[in-house]
């Protein structure tokens, strides 16, 4: 940055005789003859165009005039769309038909199947056998519940990214796009710091309710499990929901189900999540289109908060979001002033 900064100032001028220039008159005279050289002169002749020259060449039809001013309509998106070659773009699905999976870097597991299957499959496949558990962004996908030290790379990937942002140059507003933690918004840093002028549960409140509409992490997962008890619980048509009624739950009711001890951590997770879809009354607000709407529910949980009398100032505001930041914690009564500098 700072070599940047010192090649994008001018810290003298000379004149061509090699003076250096020092008057604010002669430096203003030298800018101006220096734009004034990349513009170039202007001519005294303006060539117009010969009509009679246009007019023996070839010259759109009456039809094909009316043609290009028709609005285009949605069977030509469609025909444009389609005829994307698969080289250039993804196909209308999304997908490109050409993309085809890393045999090098992808492995095949087997549950339950027999060896000689196996040994045909991968002659079929052509791919490396894995073993469970293996890793996904260094941290291992297993049944059971992952320890802390097993999440660490994934921790120091994430903490690595934070640490290589130019935070010190970006502005609070800036920081809120990216923050992670809570002491990443106020110090730029992931490490914990004393400086946290808001607490994280008011960050976490809706606009109109004082907040930033941060997510509360905490929360917003206990939501997404009690989804998919929900789930469980009604889209038993899914295979691997028929599964877990063939081999575990087997005719019993769901909501009463006692929760036995031989169930994998996940499992029980799903299960104990029914005291919070439970507790979220008429849960059919939550659910549209037959989907149960994790957002929904997840602001359920946290409750209503009161609303602030100031909310239309920050909410849906045309104003940049360094100013809205500011405003904002000038409202919450937060703004460093010379009165609270002490």
């Amino acid at each position: 940055m700072k070599e940047r900064y010192a090649r994008n100032n001018i810290d003298v001028l000379y004149n061509e005789q090699g003076v250096k220039l020092t008057t604010a008159t002669d430096i203003q005279a030298k800018v101006i003859q220096f734009y004034t050289g990349l513009l170039g002169t202007a001519t005294q002749v303006l060539p117009g165009v010969d009509i009679a020259l246009v007019r023996a060449g070839a010259q759109v039809q009456q039809t094909d005039v009316h043609n290009l001013i028709q609005p285009v309509t949605h069977e030509e998106i469609e025909l444009a769309l389609h005829s994307i070659d698969d080289l250039k773009a993804p196909g209308i699905d999304g997908f490109n038909s050409l993309l085809e999976a890393n045999l090098d870097k992808s492995n095949v597991y087997f549950v339950g199947v027999h060896r000689d299957d196996i040994s045909n499959l991968q002659q079929n496949l052509h791919m490396p056998t894995g073993s469970l558990p293996f890793k996904y962004l260094g941290v291992p996908l297993a049944s059971r519940k992952l320890f802390y030290n097993e999440c660490k790379p994934l921790l120091a990937k994430i903490t690595a990214r934070v640490k290589s942002w130019t935070a010190k140059k970006l502005s609070y507003a800036g920081r809120a796009q990216l923050a992670i933690c809570r002491y990443y918004l106020w110090v730029g840093l992931d490490t914990m710091s004393r400086k946290n002028p808001i607490a994280w549960d008011t960050l976490c409140r809706r606009k109109a309710s004082g907040g930033l509409n941060f997510k509360d992490l905490l929360m917003w997962n206990k939501a997404a499990i009690a989804k998919h008890f929900w789930v469980l619980a009604n889209k038993k048509d899914r295979l691997w929901i028929r599964w877990i009624h063939a081999y575990y739950i087997k005719h019993n009711d769901v909501w009463q189900w006692t929760i036995p001890q031989r169930l994998s951590w996940e499992m029980k997770k799903i299960l104990t999540a029914r005291e919070s879809v439970i507790d979220a009354n008429n849960l059919q607000q939550h659910i549209h289109n037959g989907k149960n709407s994790i957002k929904h529910l997840y602001w359920h949980l946290k409750g209503d908060d009161p609303v602030v009398p100031w909310r239309r100032i920050v909410c849906k505001s045309k104003a940049s979001p360094k100013a809205l930041f500011i405003t904002w914690l000038m409202l919450n009564g937060r703004l460093t002033r010379k009165d609270r500098l002490a």
